[in-house]
């Protein structure tokens, strides 16, 4: 539904994370646990909420994950493709997250053409490292 849905309509993404945020505070301790987030999407974001996002991430969520992955799905770009090369795919959601992770290593970003192809990029993102 998500990949096929056509309604269009405003994406407030920082909702989810002060979501996230909330439900850690409140029921997992940092000393306690280890916390990965998987966030995927089209890119789509009001451009307001972009900074709300960006200081939430930043200052919040970022800091206390091990690992978060991020991955966007674009069009016409091939099975995988590298946003970071490509000026006009950019999306404001995109640039956000380019601008959070020279300060966070713990931040991964890939694009990826078609849905598909989601799956298989959080898998690769998430294999075990030797």
């Amino acid at each position: 539904t998500f990949f096929k849905g056509t309604e269009s309509g405003g994406t407030v993404v920082s909702t989810a994370f002060v979501l996230m945020d909330k439900i850690i505070k409140e029921r997992y301790p940092i000393e306690d646990f280890n916390f990965y987030c998987a966030n995927c999407s089209d890119g789509d974001n009001f451009d307001y909420d972009n900074e709300v996002l960006k200081n939430l991430l930043g200052k919040t969520i970022l800091p206390i994950m091990q690992y978060f992955a991020y991955i966007e799905v674009g069009r016409g770009m091939g099975e995988y493709f590298n946003m970071a090369s490509i000026n006009s795919a950019y999306t404001g959601l995109w640039r956000m997250y380019k601008e959070l992770q020279p300060n966070h290593a713990n931040l991964a970003m890939r694009g990826v053409s078609d849905p598909q192809h989601v799956y298989s990029m959080f898998r690769e993102l998430f294999k075990k490292e030797n």
